[in-house]
């Protein structure tokens, strides 16, 4: 006979870990799901915590190296284009506000030689550390100084990279070197030969390595160029030497509001051409181009032949400060740079001007154009004069003239037909005469200030 098989009945302890089990389970799931939602949320909402040295390479660093230390970032995305950026010990977290009047710095160098030497007096040769040294001298806060350097060589990009890496406390928050050895279309770079053909008197030669360089400096210019900047200075590489307090006082005027009357830093210098001139114009010099302020004396029906520093009615009132530059001189030459002028006429010769500066008339001078030496003759150091034309050895320009479109035109830009080259106004020559056309006005420093060019 079967008998029934006992079964009995289970504990207490069993049932309620049987029954406790599950419960368990399903809180550790819960808390599980709770961990990766919230994980997820935390790299959705906080990237940087994750992907640091990809989304903010620049604050990721900030406390782990010294200040006198630059961050190197190399970007070579293209055979024909090296960028190299360095960013100091002096350089702001992104998340902070820019420094007031941030000042970029901009050079064009063939390659390593760019930055002069001198053949008669001495035998001096100058190097990229040397240029550093210069601006270091100018005393800005490094804070508010940015750096652009263009090269067409190779060899010259890898030196000056060495140069800013191995470099301690450096006068620049920001540096980029660039490598760009040619642009499109362009038919060869800014080679040596062309560096040669700068003193040329061939109009041909000098117009086509002028329209080069114009396209490189707009090419620096514009990549260089960012919502934060304020002041742009252009240095000749082979400026070696800057007068004392030279950026402070370019930036100081170029802070000037644009609505602010500044007559009486002015000196005003009459340079309208007279209808009694027999003078023609050059082909380096448009036959009617008149600028603002001659065109207002114009106006007036009335000539004036003396130079005058008191305002009166008939004087044009002073556009706001758009572009300063000043005398630059070499061994043999008081007016380096001839690009810089006022007047529409005849631009003189180096003998021609010599003796017009020591007061020799000569025939149809009264028509001629008058460079910086005749236009800050009798000024101070707190006077600027306005100019028709500036040239590149040191050159200030406010920023936001070029984010409203001033470019250095790479064609003539004075006198243009609709499918045909103007007359004049080439590269720098013919920034003024758009500045103009935007309200803005060149002017030039006025009593001792001066830079020095090397000779080679």
């Amino acid at each position: 006979m079967l008998l029934p098989s006992t079964v009995s009945p289970p504990s207490s302890s069993s049932f309620s870990s049987s029954f406790l089990l599950p419960n368990r389970r399903r809180s550790l799931r819960l808390f599980a799901i709770a961990l990766l939602v919230l994980f997820g949320l935390t790299f959705y909402l906080y990237p940087s915590i994750f992907g640091r040295a990809y989304f903010v390479p620049a604050t990721a660093q900030v406390n782990q190296e010294p200040a006198s230390q630059p961050r190197v970032h190399q970007i070579h995305t293209d055979p024909s284009l090296y960028r190299t950026i360095f960013h100091t010990g002096h350089s702001t977290d992104s998340h902070r506000e820019p420094p007031a009047n941030l000042t970029l710095v901009l050079s064009i160098t063939n390659d390593t030689r760019s930055w002069g030497r001198m053949t008669r007096k001495s035998q001096q040769v100058w190097t990229f550390g040397d240029y550093i040294s210069r601006i270091r001298q100018q005393g800005l806060s490094p804070e508010s100084v940015h750096l652009g350097i263009l090269t067409s060589d190779l060899t010259a990009y890898g030196t000056y990279i060495d140069e800013l890496a191995s470099s301690t406390d450096l006068p620049f928050a920001r540096a980029e070197i660039i490598y760009l050895p040619s642009l499109p279309c362009m038919t060869d770079s800014t080679s040596e030969g062309q560096r040669k053909d700068r003193h040329t008197t061939d109009h041909v030669k000098q117009s086509a390595r002028r329209r080069r360089i114009a396209r490189i400096r707009n090419f620096l210019s514009s990549h260089m160029l960012t919502p934060a900047v304020q002041h742009v200075i252009w240095l000749d590489a082979d400026v070696y030497d800057l007068p004392a307090g030279l950026f402070s006082r370019l930036v100081e005027l170029g802070s000037i509001p644009a609505d602010r009357d500044i007559k009486n830093i002015v000196k005003y210098v009459d340079t309208s051409v007279h209808t009694t001139s027999t003078a023609q114009p050059t082909a380096s010099a448009p036959k009617k181009t008149v600028s603002t302020a001659t065109s207002a004396v114009a106006a007036t029906g009335k000539e004036k032949t003396s130079q005058t520093s008191t305002p009166s009615a008939e004087i044009p009132a002073p556009l706001p400060i758009g572009l300063i530059t000043l005398r630059c001189q070499d061994a043999t030459h008081f007016d380096f740079d001839r690009n810089a002028w006022a007047g529409f006429g005849r631009r003189p010769s180096y003998p021609e001007l010599r003796k017009l500066l020591n007061g020799v008339k000569l025939p149809g001078m009264e028509g001629w154009a008058k460079s910086l030496s005749q236009l800050i003759k009798g000024t101070t150091d707190d006077q600027i004069v306005k100019l028709d034309a500036v040239g590149g050895t040191a050159l200030y320009i406010r920023a936001e003239l070029l984010r409203e479109g001033l470019v250095f035109p790479p064609y003539a830009i004075a006198g243009t037909h609709w499918g045909s080259d103007g007359e004049d106004g080439v590269e720098t020559e013919g920034l003024c005469y758009m500045a103009e056309m935007m309200g803005w006005g060149c002017y030039t420093l006025g009593g001792q200030w001066r830079t020095l060019h090397a000779d080679a």
